[in-house]
């Protein structure tokens, strides 16, 4: 793994993790927060701590003193992990150089059991608190490990992480990497130029991201005159669109596109690469398998053997459940289509819009780098659609001229459907390199 400052060979790393093993277990440290920038050491600590059979949680690194002292409080962290001095009551703050063992410790004195070995190892992946106070959804190592797929093809493959460590998908694609003995680089940050210069300067193979950052990359890319050399692209965590897919054929012609579905709750649970938005309806309803889905009232719901254990602080377990994703759907004809989030929709005079629809037609406009649609609350109709637009770095195009592209383009939508007001700004909300699409009475 490695990053623009620093890289372990897994040999080196399998010491380090030995090393920094050791010093957690001198230290009696069984539970512990991580509030660090996302780094491979920060992947180095998370394997020692698996080793030792802790439970371990990577918080939002943009998190308040206040937030972190919250979750501590909530989850019962008496240790926090950080790179910036922390003054917390009750919990004693650690660098990573704290975990150094004694002299007396023998380096070679610990076996290195596989990952999935220890079944009091948990991980806690933290939901992004978007509707409410975050929960910590509580992983056994075993059955994270469980979702991965062994390739032997990967070992020769560089991956770019793309989510961010606190977010589940950041510990799956850490996973993938580790378990196939591939390559795992992060870049200095995940704006636009810091991940084009990673990606090139390590001849990155594959990338795994959401759609909206594939879509910024798409536009960054087709800005500047270097291309990335991908062999691999694959997208999750937000609804795939036919007009994303065009994009990603025209940036990296030839690229296989992989479309995965994963939530914090139920972990990765299907993938599809047949170049089509969803997924075949064949995967409804199948009653065998460690994955099974299923929809209900329009929202997909699934059960899954190597899902979370539960939520943190709830003794009720949700392995071999039915758990509702909040993922809103449509079987049109053999396909499953999804159409956003269930806290996401917008009620236009009693009707519902889905923003995806919105966004999909307004991403298609020339000029359009970006753009958010959304609800904002209004006295006659209880909300108006609202769609705020980031015009592209290389366009020439003024607000003027753009804002009646736009709304010519969306004249194909029904009159609910169009946007009320378009707004121009320089930058977008959005979590874990998702599009934070909330109606603003709830931001």
């Amino acid at each position: 793994m490695a990053s623009a400052s620093k890289s372990f060979s897994y040999s080196v790393a399998t010491r380090v993790v030995a090393h920094l093993a050791q010093g957690l277990d001198a230290a009696r440290v069984r539970r512990f927060l991580v509030y660090m920038r996302d780094c491979p050491e920060l992947i180095l600590l998370l394997m020692a701590g698996s080793v030792v059979g802790a439970q371990t949680c990577v918080a939002n690194r943009r998190y308040s003193t206040d937030e972190i002292a919250d979750l501590c409080r909530r989850f019962g962290f008496e240790h926090v992990m950080a790179d910036v001095p922390m003054s917390i009551d009750n919990v004693r703050s650690h660098y990573l150089s704290d975990m150094v063992p004694p002299k007396e410790f023998n380096m070679n004195s610990m076996a290195i059991p596989r990952l999935s070995d220890d079944p009091d190892a948990r991980h806690i992946v933290l939901t992004t608190g978007t509707t409410g106070t975050p929960k910590g959804a509580v992983y056994a190592w075993r059955d994270l490990v469980a979702q991965i797929r062994q390739r032997p093809d990967q070992r020769s493959v560089t991956f770019l992480l793309a989510y961010q460590m606190n977010h589940f998908a950041g510990i799956q694609m850490m996973l993938h990497a580790l378990c196939n003995r591939a390559a795992l680089v992060m870049a200095e940050s995940l704006q636009m130029p810091d991940v084009a210069w990673a990606a090139k300067n390590f001849n990155v193979d594959a990338i795994s991201a959401t759609p909206t950052f594939w879509r910024m990359l798409c536009s960054y890319v087709a800005s500047h005159s270097d291309r990335l050399s991908l062999k691999q692209v694959t997208v999750g965590g937000e609804a795939v669109t036919d007009d994303l897919l065009a994009k990603l054929e025209t940036c990296f012609p030839g690229v296989p596109v992989a479309q995965v579905y994963a939530s914090t709750e139920m972990g990765s649970t299907f993938s599809v690469r047949d170049g089509k938005a969803g997924f075949p309806v064949s995967l409804l309803n199948r009653n065998s398998g460690e994955v099974q889905l299923r929809v209900v009232d329009g929202e997909l719901q699934i059960r899954a053997q190597h899902s979370m254990l539960g939520y943190v602080g709830d003794s009720s377990s949700t392995q071999g459940e039915w758990f509702a994703t909040g993922d809103l759907v449509a079987i049109q004809g053999d396909r499953v289509v999804f159409l956003g989030r269930k806290s996401e929709v917008i009620n236009v005079g009693g009707v519902k819009v889905h923003p995806v629809e919105i966004e999909k037609v307004i991403n298609q406009v020339p000029g359009v780098f970006a753009v958010r649609v959304s609800g904002r609350p209004n006295p006659v109709t209880g909300q108006i659609v609202v769609a705020q637009v980031v015009i592209a770095p290389d366009s020439n195009g003024k607000e003027e001229e753009m804002g009646a592209a736009i709304r010519s383009a969306c004249k194909v939508l029904d009159r609910y459907m169009q946007p009320r007001l378009i707004e121009f700004v320089s930058n977008l909300p959005t979590a874990n390199q998702k599009l934070m699409r909330r109606p603003e009475s709830e931001s």
